[in-house]
């Protein structure tokens, strides 16, 4: 019995966390029953801030490139304004926006 890819987060009194990845062996006795478990952990915690920071990057892209096409799309600068912000919202994944000419 294995379990492999186990991701956890680890608090740490002073307040900083870390991303633990773990791959466990269940010891087994005779009986059948587990007695324990050996494994190991390593930090993954530069991983996971890369791979947030990739995403976060791939929303901006996305938001940019559809603002780019409503530009090319659309004429009335209202709606075009009310585009971008939707945009940004809802595909930037942004909680506030404001735009000023």
């Amino acid at each position: 019995r294995t379990a492999a890819g186990i991701v956890t987060r680890w608090k740490y009194p002073g307040g900083e966390s870390r991303w633990l990845e773990g791959n466990l062996l269940a010891l087994v006795g005779a009986d059948g029953k587990v007695s324990g478990y050996r494994g190991t952990h390593r930090d993954i915690t530069e991983r996971k801030y890369q791979q947030e920071r990739i995403l976060r990057l791939t929303r901006m892209l996305q938001m940019q490139s559809g603002i780019n096409a409503a530009v090319v799309r659309i004429r009335e600068r209202d709606a075009l304004l009310r585009e971008t912000c939707r945009l940004a919202l809802q595909v930037g994944g942004y909680e506030d926006v404001m735009l000023s000419l």
